[in-house]
Formats: C-alpha cells, sequence, structure tokens
C-alpha cells in the first residue's frame, strides 16, 4: 500500500526542454521555462495538506511510481519536474531519497496529468 498517492492535473512538460535563458542580478542565468514553472505551481496548489509529510531520508528512502499522460504520443517520458514539484511541495523531504523510480507513459487526450504513489522501503 502507498504511504502516498496524488492525482496531479495537467501534463508536466520536460524538464530538460523547460529552460530559458535569463538576466538575473546582472548575471545570465538558465532557469526553468515559463512553462514549467506555471505547472510546478499548478500542481502544487493541487497537493493536499495531509500529503505535506516532507518523507523520505537515508535511513527511510522511497519508492516513487509515476504513470504520466501525456495529451500525445510525442513528449518524451520524464519524471524530474514531478519530482521537483514533490520536493516544492513539501510532499519529500528532499528528492535524493529516491532510490527507486518508476515511470510509465500512458495517453490520455482529454485527461493529462500524473498519478503519483510514494512508498517507503523497508
Amino acid at each position: 500500500m502507498a504511504d502516498i498517492e496524488l492525482w496531479i492535473d495537467g501534463q508536466p512538460p520536460r524538464k530538460s526542454n523547460s529552460r530559458r535563458i535569463a538576466k538575473q542580478g546582472g548575471k545570465t542565468r538558465v532557469i526553468k521555462s515559463r512553462a514549467a514553472l506555471d505547472w510546478t505551481e499548478a500542481a502544487i496548489l493541487q497537493v493536499p495538506a495531509d500529503a505535506r509529510r516532507q518523507v523520505g531520508s537515508a535511513e527511510r528512502p522511497l519508492a516513487v511510481t509515476m504513470n504520466i499522460f501525456y495529451t500525445s504520443h510525442r513528449p518524451d517520458l520524464s519524471g524530474e519536474l514531478v519530482l521537483d514539484m514533490l520536493q516544492r511541495a513539501g510532499v519529500i523531504k528532499d528528492d535524493r531519497y529516491v532510490y527507486h523510480l518508476h515511470l510509465f507513459k500512458h495517453f490520455s487526450k482529454n485527461e493529462p496529468g500524473v498519478l503519483i504513489r510514494i512508498e517507503t522501503i523497508p
């Protein structure tokens, strides 16, 4: 049984293709694209308070399973942005404690999103 199970509406953009160059404080930096930032903010708002447990540690590593539903078959399968969002939302302490990551790609033209299961590894 999953420690935490979440459904997040909306197709996550790929993190590696979701970068842009910006100037901040007189320095040139590579930052997340507007699409990646928008998806992350919308996803965080969907995380219920009881899922914000900050699970995971070196002593209690995690297994994360993601079923990602894309609107087309074109996008590459990637869970990096989802892991970043889980950390920012306070669901997991740090994505470095994810020792098992299982990704599954699905097609759903009308209902894109991510089904996430987080389990503590015994």
